[in-house]
């Protein structure tokens, strides 16, 4: 096994990956939000069949 010595820079590194996992993760949540909320009427109205999504 290779241990890192933790230092300042590993710990930055750390922090900004998981600022931008969080923010890709809101995106992601954010369009899954307006799928389901643009291809609910569609599908309610047989527009786009279930067996797609």
């Amino acid at each position: 096994m290779i241990v890192i010595k933790p230092n300042v820079s590993n710990k930055l590194t750390t922090i900004s990956k998981s600022k931008i996992i969080k923010i890709t993760y809101c995106f992601i949540s954010y369009d899954n939000f307006l799928n389901y909320f643009l291809l609910r009427p569609a599908i309610r109205q047989n527009i786009i069949p279930q067996t797609l999504l």
